[in-house]
């Protein structure tokens, strides 16, 4: 992950799923300082990607002592949401990159990189590539809840145990 030394401030895209969670993590570690945590909500309340509900994410924001920043969107892909959620972030927390657990969506990971480029902001994605069993094998630093498997990633066998397994 490049850091050229600096310490970067950074709003943390949240989905509230072990992906953005490890990608949090990967930032802290390597030296940038979180501000905030961003969760796109949907119209009724909903978080767009794992649909979680507004009190889940408030008790992750808790737990993780960072402000919980909300971005109601009108649809899955409202990118004019986020510009302005963006733009807001900049004037709200002065931060310097941005930040998601993506690993292989390309339409997002195309639109927000753009996003962050019109806006002056280092894009940063550390999961992206990844082989998500490689992820999967990550958890065992977590304890986890699983909430959903998409049982064709074939990761029957490791995701079966408990976590951790220390």
């Amino acid at each position: 992950m490049e850091t050229n030394n600096k310490k970067l401030k950074f709003a943390m895209l949240f989905s509230g799923g072990k992906d953005s969670t490890i990608a949090l993590e990967k930032m802290i570690r390597a030296g940038h300082i979180p501000v905030c945590i961003v969760v796109g909500k949907m119209t009724d309340g909903l978080t767009h990607m794992h649909l979680l509900r507004d009190t889940f994410m408030d008790r992750y924001s808790d737990a993780l002592n960072l402000p919980l920043f909300e971005v109601v969107m009108k649809s899955k892909y409202d990118f004019a949401a986020w510009d302005r959620a963006i733009k807001e972030l900049i004037k709200e927390y002065h931060i310097d990159a941005v930040c998601n657990g993506d690993i292989a969506f390309e339409y997002s990971m195309n639109n927000l990189k753009r996003l962050a480029e019109d806006n002056g902001l280092k894009m940063f994605a550390p999961l992206w590539g990844v082989n998500e069993e490689n992820i999967i094998k990550e958890l065992s630093d977590y304890k986890v809840i699983v909430k959903s498997i998409e049982r064709k990633i074939g990761l029957d066998d490791i995701v079966v145990r408990s976590y951790p397994t220390k």
